[in-house]
């Protein structure tokens, strides 16, 4: 197991350089690169393509923030920062661009170094997008929240670890 541990290490390190770019990486340790891998812990085999359903379930939201309901893909639109804390590789920073495709559909890709397209869908307080990159997938899922003009959306990203994220746009 602890052979496996190393390879699955191995690789995670070697597919976030490819992601980043070497010289980056080494430049700003921890600030370049994402979590990458397919769900389900495997990194080989197919996928529908589609977005993850979001889960069901309890959400909250901080003091002074509303929980929108009847969300359109269109009022996501727009440039979005990101920040992860990833069990095993620690903390992460991007962002991301989302277009509306459909009144609760959108596409989009990451940016700020990061590489991938993303479709997603939004359903009430709920938005879920799946990344991929290469043969790379990832599935992102969390609970929006809304003060004023800012949109907060807070939740869990998989693919080789388990990451929280918190991402805003203002």
């Amino acid at each position: 197991m602890v052979t496996r541990q190393c390879f699955l290490s191995l690789l995670l390190i070697l597919l976030v350089a490819a992601d980043a770019g070497c010289a980056s990486i080494f430049a700003q340790a921890g600030s370049a690169g994402g979590q990458i891998g397919k769900q389900g812990k495997s990194v080989s085999g197919g996928d529908d393509g589609a977005a993850r359903q979001p889960q069901h379930g309890r959400s909250s939201s901080a003091p002074g923030e509303a929980k929108p309901s009847g969300v359109t893909a269109a009022d996501l639109a727009g440039n979005w920062d990101w920040s992860a804390n990833c069990n095993l590789s620690g903390p992460w920073k991007g962002g991301f661009n989302l277009s509306e495709t459909s009144a609760t559909g959108f596409v989009g890709e990451m940016t700020k170094g990061h590489q991938g397209s993303l479709k997603g869908t939004v359903h009430g307080n709920r938005m879920s997008f799946r990344r991929d990159w290469l043969v790379l997938v990832q599935f992102w899922s969390g609970s929006l929240s809304r003060s004023g003009s800012s949109w907060k959306w807070k939740g869990s990203l998989t693919g080789n670890e388990d990451c929280t994220f918190t991402a805003t746009r203002n």
